[in-house]
């Protein structure tokens, strides 16, 4: 892979375009933590008594997995802001909602990269799936509990909240924790991981547009006295979830899904009538904001199955085309970058290379397997650094190909005479016995001209190959694609199998 060159006078522009980004995105995550809390509120129950979620804990958790610490402080100056101008300067207030809002996700982030290492530990590099269903566990177990801990703590010491239990405002704190990081967490991260210019919010507008129309709807039910009708509606956020999973790409499907909560939230908020025990109330109210907790569980994790199969796919994609100990191209790879070469090649010719190693079985039969793997890794080395070479393939365990982009055949009989060198000048040692390569290097000049097909090219290769290995002296052949090689290819083989039935 090669790189351009950075010029010297303009590094210090993209290393200040660099700390401005950074600016920018620090004062996003603040700012959208102070707009997460005032939506929490608006979507709260009677009298602003209690949130139904609490994205804050979302955003801190997001952006402490995707970039640090400094992405935690910047959320949690967010909800300090917003704290200062919800509660007034209460020292109690401040104190713990600053130190929830730190705690918990550092509590959650801990916990799920033990996880993953006890995962990897045991041979499982974590999937998509088993980083989701971690961050869920880690959660549930510590990051929630911890803000929750702390945030009842701070509510009982204030004079400003006179609430009910210590045991109710824990359940619902740990809760509406629970649900923002469920909701948000994943959006957040998924966002500020994109690359820099590519982060912006796509949502689905179909189904944010659906999800807008049912919202509309129960509030009319909720106007005209139907308020249970209007909590029903909340149903359907089930159905909705899992066709958006289905149809939409992974970060508009999470930011999608945190649209349609926060609209079906507001329904189910509005259809609280204000009368029966409050205790039922709860319960009724949480029992809406529990579904919508289910059904984006369920959405995420489809999607993250989803992601895991392209994976996977994309996995068996490479290996048909890749050789597994190189991670080189294989012969179906070298096929594709030979078509590939052949249809945007600019009237320029091109070189095939191909290195055969007679005695390289017998050099790794001499060796344990991690150095017969650095014997190969030094080979593909020693060729890769060839100049002029653009592309390198093994189409077999014991040959290599390369295609070289020059300007004359002479060229490339230099080139190759150099890469004979290489290849001879390495030493194999195994124990008490140092071995010596035997390369074999046959080379194919290829003009451009129309009726050039990969077939050809390969055959062509195959055969400078083969006579190169013949010559014990100076092993090597260079020549040019031929049209007539394949008539005399097969003409050569009918020789040999007549020879051959004749004998018997």
């Amino acid at each position: 892979m090669r790189f351009p060159a950075a010029h010297p006078g303009a590094t210090p522009a993209p290393a200040q375009a660099g700390r401005t980004d950074d600016s920018l995105v620090l004062l996003g995550i603040a700012l959208a933590t102070v707009a997460g809390a005032w939506l929490s509120r608006a979507i709260a129950f009677s009298a602003n008594e209690f949130s139904l979620f609490w994205p804050p804990a979302g955003s801190a958790c997001g952006a402490l997995l995707a970039i640090g610490p400094r992405g935690l402080a910047a959320a949690a100056m967010g909800v300090l802001a917003w704290a200062l101008f919800a509660y007034g300067p209460d020292p109690a207030i401040l104190g713990c909602a600053l130190a929830a809002s730190v705690a918990g996700p550092l509590a959650a982030v801990a916990v799920q990269r033990r996880l993953l290492d006890a995962s990897r530990s045991r041979g499982n590099e974590p999937t998509e799936l088993r980083r989701l269903l971690s961050l869920y566990a880690a959660t549930q177990a510590a990051g929630a509990p911890v803000a929750a801990l702390i945030g009842t703590f701070g509510l009982r010491l204030s004079p400003a909240y006179d609430g009910g239990s210590m045991l109710s405002i824990f359940v619902g704190y740990w809760l509406v924790e629970s649900l923002g990081v469920l909701l948000f967490a994943p959006a957040v991260q998924a966002l500020l991981d994109a690359p820099r210019g590519q982060r912006a919010l796509h949502l689905d507008m179909p189904i944010v547009g659906l999800a807008a129309a049912l919202a509309l709807l129960g509030v009319g039910l909720a106007s005209i006295g139907e308020p249970g009708y209007a909590r029903g509606l909340t149903h359907l956020f089930l159905p909705l979830a899992a066709f958006c999973a289905i149809r939409c790409a992974k970060p508009t499907a999470y930011w999608t899904l945190v649209a349609c909560a926060a609209l079906l939230l507001t329904t189910h908020a509005l259809g609280d009538s204000g009368t029966g025990l409050p205790g039922e109330r709860q319960v009724d109210l949480f029992s809406g904001a529990l579904l919508v907790f289910s059904a984006t569980a369920l959405a995420q994790v489809l999607q993250a199955v989803s992601a895991d199969r392209r994976t996977a796919l994309a996995a068996l994609a490479r290996a048909a085309h890749e050789d597994p100990a190189t991670g080189l191209a294989n012969l179906r790879g070298l096929d594709e970058l030979l078509q590939n070469r052949l249809a945007h090649r600019r009237q320029t010719g091109f070189g095939l290379v191909g290195v055969r190693l007679r005695n390289l079985d017998a050099a790794v039969d001499l060796l344990d397997e991690s150095d017969a793997g650095r014997v190969i890794v030094a080979l593909q080395r020693a060729l890769a650094q060839t100049p002029g070479v653009e592309a390198l393939a093994r189409p077999a365990p014991d040959r290599f190909v390369a295609i070289w982009r020059g300007g004359e055949p002479d060229d490339l009989e230099a080139v190759a005479a150099g890469m004979l060198r290489q290849l001879e000048a390495i030493r194999i040692a195994a124990g008490s016995v140092t071995m010596q390569l035997a390369p074999a290097l046959g080379a194919v000049w290829v003009s451009p001209r129309p009726g050039l097909h990969d077939e050809l090219l390969r055959l062509t290769l195959r055969e400078a190959e083969l006579e190169a290995a013949l010559r014990v002296e100076r092993p090597r052949r260079v020549g040019i694609v031929d049209d007539g090689l394949r008539a005399r290819h097969r003409a050569r083989l009918s020789a040999t199998e007549r020879g051959r039935e004749a004998i018997l």
